[in-house]
């Protein structure tokens, strides 16, 4: 089915309150539920794939094999019960990660329903507890779910209202793909109407939507990917995206071997909160003050466009990057691109990239090549006496 726009809230029960009675409930009951670990939530997909085979086309099969996503959920559900025993209030940082990508996933108020159903469903199935239990328990995922379904609305309609954005599944050509490594392709996205296309925070990713992918089982699948340029105002407007090769990967050995130039995707809209637009905040009344960006293998895509934003800024910026070997290549002529001092100090398990924007501190070294190293001498033997 085509990916749409979520409603607006106020579906099902999601606006019941919980009591204080039930709190009681679910914290005497909380340690049950802990206990079942993973497993809990392994028997609620399974129990939900089994009702609404749909939905697998809307979750990532790769990390539904791997239990990835199965521990995701636990640690949301533990989370969300544990800020409002402790609180009274729901843990609005760490659900906020959550909603930006139910957003970029297209998730519904009515696919909530759902997931609410199959859970309680579940608790039935694993613990036989008492009607008032189950009740407590279904009172604060309403709590959850009416948290969530709100946020997402807003987020939906801050999409649909920005200026070239959208709402649901768009279609991108593939202007250009470019191998920058023996695993790494970059992708230079056009939007195939002609149109422009919403502007971006650095950090934030698009969703990528593929059909019939080899191993997916017939599934549609979605993968978000961090967007490497620093702003769409391109001419003409694009999205790149830097996707690494994975051995057992269903998408990214689909993009890799078998998508060319030319060819049409479906895009879900910018979404994601790591990024830097808050940051100014937290950074102190220096003008000089460094920004330090760290990142590790791939994870260098949202980085790559922070840096290009960052360009203009009077503060010295300094980027260090942990990158494989068989990456290297890919970022060495991008880290030149932004003007980063880029030094292997291991060529056989990565480099060490380090780049400052402006020289407002010239005290501060760079940082100096690891010298080679040749053949040791052989140790010497001490004498006995």
């Amino acid at each position: 089915s085509a990916l749409r726009c979520a409603g607006r809230p106020g579906v099902g029960g999601h606006r019941r309150a919980i009591s204080t009675a039930q709190l009681d409930l679910v914290r005497a009951t909380l340690p049950a539920v802990a206990a079942a670990g993973e497993g809990f939530t392994r028997h609620m997909y399974t129990r939900m794939f089994a009702a609404h085979p749909e939905l697998l086309d809307v979750f990532n099969l790769q990390n539904q094999r791997s239990g990835r996503q199965q521990k995701a959920l636990f640690s949301a559900v533990a989370a969300s019960a544990t800020s409002v025993l402790e609180t009274g209030a729901l843990p609005g940082a760490m659900l906020e990660g959550i909603h930006q990508k139910h957003c970029a996933l297209g998730v519904t108020p009515a696919q909530y329903d759902i997931v609410g159903e199959h859970m309680l469903g579940t608790i039935a199935d694993l613990l036989a507890p008492p009607s008032d239990v189950l009740d407590a328990w279904g009172a604060l995922y309403a709590m959850l779910a009416a948290h969530c379904v709100r946020r997402e609305a807003e987020l939906y309609a801050a999409a649909e209202a920005t200026p070239g954005g959208w709402c649901g599944a768009r279609d991108f050509r593939v202007a250009a793909k470019t191998p920058l490594s023996v695993n790494v392709t970059e992708f230079a996205l056009e939007p195939a109407d002609g149109g422009p296309i919403a502007s971006f925070i650095p950090g934030q990713y698009v969703t990528v939507w593929i059909d019939n992918a080899a191993g997916a089982d017939g599934h549609r699948q979605p993968r978000h990917y961090s967007l490497t340029n620093t702003a769409a105002a391109d001419a003409p407007p694009k999205y790149t995206i830097a996707v690494k090769r994975e051995p057992r990967g269903i998408i990214s050995r689909h993009l890799h071997d078998v998508v060319l130039a030319g060819d049409v995707l479906p895009l879900s809209a910018p979404f994601g909160d790591f990024h830097v637009a808050h940051a100014p905040r937290l950074w102190i009344a220096e003008d000089d003050a460094p920004v330090v960006l760290l990142s590790g293998g791939i994870g260098i895509t949202p980085t790559l466009s922070m840096l290009g934003a960052l360009k203009t800024s009077r503060r010295p910026v300094f980027f260090l990057g942990a990158v494989p070997f068989l990456q290297k290549s890919a970022f060495l002529k991008r880290g030149r691109v932004v003007s980063s001092v880029i030094r292997p100090h291991c060529k056989k398990t990565g480099l060490l990239a380090a780049r400052r924007a402006q020289r407002a501190r010239a005290s501060v070294p760079r940082i100096p090549p690891r010298p080679r190293q040749g053949p040791r001498a052989p140790p010497r033997r001490r004498a006995r006496r």
